[in-house]
């Protein structure tokens, strides 16, 4: 109940039948072209059925170190290569449906990638702008059009409220910290119903579009793994609460390093319910996991705040079939030791490890035969370097990576926004040709 009421407070909205109900009767019609998409990709559904189980199994058998029929080839954490490849601007991606959606099938129809990304959740430059939310900069809001979205790191947790967020818990987020994070929260009476209105509307609008490009991949045989994204506890204090310096500058006290590590912990088990979640509304497996802090803990650091949080949340998710899909930034080499150490065989070999800057080649020899490893091609290479100069590196991973399977070849993060696309071409056309076993 307590929750409940928490809730509500959050969206008055849905104690107001009347509001309710001029909600659902502007839902109808989005739940009925939801319906038709569906029923008009049918056709395409059926033909492409064995080219879409072909990849799925792929991604699958390479994830479990069985393998596969070829080296998976996969476009990892694609943010706005769509938008640049298809010549519009970043803040049209993100603002322009319509835009949004030809962009992204237009990629991913000329790129025949094993897996794709959700980049289209991308999408939600509008509904974040009616709420005011500043956790991110936005192109055409806050930056410059073709600019990537940018973090907007604010101690929005002050210094001297530690005690009190511990103490009070979700009613001090709600009252104190939302209205920090997003101008929606601070409103009051008409104008935060008004507001509320709005951003459902635009939701509604973005849910209808993402379902319909969802149907539309399906039917072209194009793998869809990813069912949700996650962060973890030290990173949603990060992101969310405290800027990076803050942070590592209340490690370095006793109280505040206390008081770190109580809020990951208490923070966890609604992270994992809330992802979990997410995963199983999609009926997709993929959880993506980008760890954006990791990179800045020493092994110790990284061993008492960050790690057994994280466990518990790897654990938590794979115990609900689903595959976190580990990608930490940076180079976290000497980190990598925790997935072979403390995570069961059966557990890592329903993960993948995401391998941006580290030595892939010595998390190989660590991982191998534990976990199944992505990327890295660098991502300056896809950007600046040529055809033969992606060529020659995929020779190099997969001299080493291929034998035996488990390994999915992958840029470093994903492919970047910048990367040329005869350079993307390379790299699927090296999985073809000499990715089989």
């Amino acid at each position: 109940m307590r929750e409940m009421n928490v809730l509500e407070r959050f969206i008055p909205l849905f104690r107001n039948p009347t509001m309710l109900k001029s909600m659902l009767d502007r839902m109808r019609p989005v739940s009925q072209k939801i319906d038709l998409q569906h029923y008009r990709h049918r056709k395409g559904k059926h033909k492409n059925q064995a080219l879409l189980e072909a990849r799925r199994k792929r991604i699958m058998d390479t994830i479990s170190l069985k393998e596969p029929d070829r080296v998976p080839v996969i476009g990892g954490g694609v943010n706005f290569f769509p938008a640049k490849y298809a010549g519009i601007t970043v803040a049209e991606f993100m603002y322009d449906l319509p835009k949004m959606r030809n962009a992204y099938i237009k990629m991913n129809t000329d790129f025949p990638l094993d897996m794709t990304f959700p980049s289209f959740l991308l999408a939600l430059g509008r509904p974040m702008t009616a709420a005011g939310l500043n956790l991110l900069k936005i192109p055409g809001r806050d930056i410059d059009v073709n600019a990537c979205y940018q973090y907007n790191e604010v101690d929005r947790l002050k210094d001297d409220e530690y005690t009190t967020i511990i103490q009070r818990g979700m009613p001090f987020v709600v009252d104190t910290i939302a209205p920090r994070v997003a101008e929606l929260f601070g409103k009051h009476g008409i104008g935060r119903l008004a507001g509320e209105t709005r951003v459902m509307l635009e939701l509604m609008k973005f849910v209808g579009t993402a379902t319909g490009i969802m149907h539309e991949m399906e039917a072209r045989g194009i793998y869809s793994f990813f069912g949700a994204f996650a962060f973890p506890p030290y990173d949603v204090m990060s992101l969310m609460f405290r800027t990076l310096s803050s942070l590592t500058r209340d490690l370095m006290k006793k109280q505040t390093r206390d008081q770190v590590m109580q809020l990951c912990e208490r923070m966890n088990p609604l992270l994992i319910n809330l992802y979990t979640s997410m995963a199983k509304a999609t009926g997709l497996p993929g959880v993506f996991f980008p760890s954006e802090r990791a990179f800045s803990l020493s092994p110790r650091q990284f061993e008492q705040f960050y790690w057994p949080t994280l466990k518990q949340m790897i654990l938590a998710l794979v115990k609900e079939g689903l595959i976190p899909f580990l990608e930490w930034e940076a180079d976290v080499t000497h980190l990598v030791h925790f997935l072979k150490e403390d995570l069961p065989k059966n557990v890592a070999r329903k993960c993948v490890f995401n391998c941006d800057a580290s030595d892939i080649f010595e998390v190989h020899k660590i991982l191998d035969g534990h976990m199944a490893i992505t990327g890295n091609i660098p991502l300056s290479t896809m950007c600046v370097g040529t055809p033969h100069d992606v060529e020659q590196y995929c020779a190099k991973l997969f001299e080493t990576l291929k034998p035996g399977g488990g390994y999915l070849l992958c840029p470093a993060l994903g492919i970047p926004d910048e990367a040329k696309p005869e350079n993307v071409h390379a790299m699927i056309r090296y999985a073809h040709e000499h990715g089989k076993y």
